[in-house]
């Protein structure tokens, strides 16, 4: 739909003498009413108590409002209000030692990074580990004298293809010693988001265990790159309601509801045409269901 019959659906008298009903309803994929907060989109509007999903062979099932679903009135539509991944921050610290392959029974260098993120993309949170840890070790070369470490530095790699997260210890040039190095983390940081370093990479405690130099994390996810489906967007081939982060004041993503289930799902995918399982996906996804018996709702 347009703009303009975006604003006279959305206007809250009309002059015509048409019936309108808009319900807000709130979606969840699972128990995320903690991450919710009251909407406020004007008088004239409802919103019912949210869902949580019904997960189903990477489909998360929901059902529609009843009131609306039943009604007799012609030109129903879908609006998005807004999508949102969580969570949408990390914070969390961890402790990287380095050890000398020779003797790894004590770490040759120690040192703590903290990550306070209000970004969850997968990249940005790698970049800036790797960025901390080799000013860290810089550091240590020069003004500590661990000239070992001169020719040492961090590296990272993500594939959205395998969603496989690296983090490399390269040491060019044959340096005086070779290192290896692994993650502690601090459990008992008191910043810790409700994602922290095990949620961020899809770990735990003993996958930390061994010393490596390259450290490699799988099925991580990066939730800003993720698209959402819908069955009821019929204005693309593949489904694509949006990404994580839209939000509208006014719906501005409206679709014509033709379905005859009172049920709808939605699905994730990487790519925006291949729908994928994401077992650790969360989400919060906000529509505004409309009708009127005007004929003018057309697209």
């Amino acid at each position: 739909m347009n703009k303009s019959v975006i604003d006279t659906i959305m206007k809250p008298h009309r002059t015509r003498g048409e019936s309108k009903y808009m319900v807000e309803e709130i979606y969840f994929s699972d128990v995320c009413r903690n991450n919710i907060k009251e909407s406020k989109y004007g008088s004239g509007i409802t919103t019912i108590n949210p869902q949580n999903a019904y997960f189903d062979n990477g489909r998360y099932r929901f059902q529609l409002p009843t009131l609306w679903y039943q009604s007799t009135c012609n030109n129903k539509a879908i609006g998005l209000r807004s999508i949102k991944l969580l969570p949408d921050s990390v914070a969390f610290k961890v402790k990287v030692e380095l050890y000398d392959v020779n003797a790894e029974t004590i770490p040759y260098y120690a040192f703590d990074i903290t990550i306070q993120h209000n970004k969850a993309s997968i990249t940005e949170i790698l970049s800036t580990m790797v960025m901390i840890m080799n000013n860290q070790v810089q550091q240590a070369a020069k003004e500590i004298l661990y000239m070992d470490l001169v020719n040492v530095h961090f590296n990272w790699n993500y594939s959205y293809l395998t969603k496989t997260a690296t983090i490399l210890l390269l040491q060019p040039d044959a340096p005086p010693k070779e290192f290896c190095f692994k993650f502690v983390v601090d459990d008992t940081y008191e910043g810790n988001s409700e994602c922290g370093f095990y949620e961020t990479f899809n770990c735990k405690q003993s996958d930390l265990v061994e010393l490596t130099m390259d450290q490699i994390f799988r099925n991580v996810w990066d939730r800003e790159s993720i698209f959402v489906h819908a069955s009821f967007v019929n204005t693309n081939s593949f489904g694509v309601l949006g990404q994580s982060g839209e939000f509208y004041t006014k719906p501005s993503k409206m679709y014509r509801f033709n379905g005859n289930s009172p049920e709808i799902w939605f699905e994730l995918s990487y790519d925006g045409i291949v729908p994928q399982k994401h077992k650790f996906a969360r989400f919060i996804i906000e529509l505004s269901f409309i009708y009127n018996d005007a004929d003018y709702m057309a697209e």
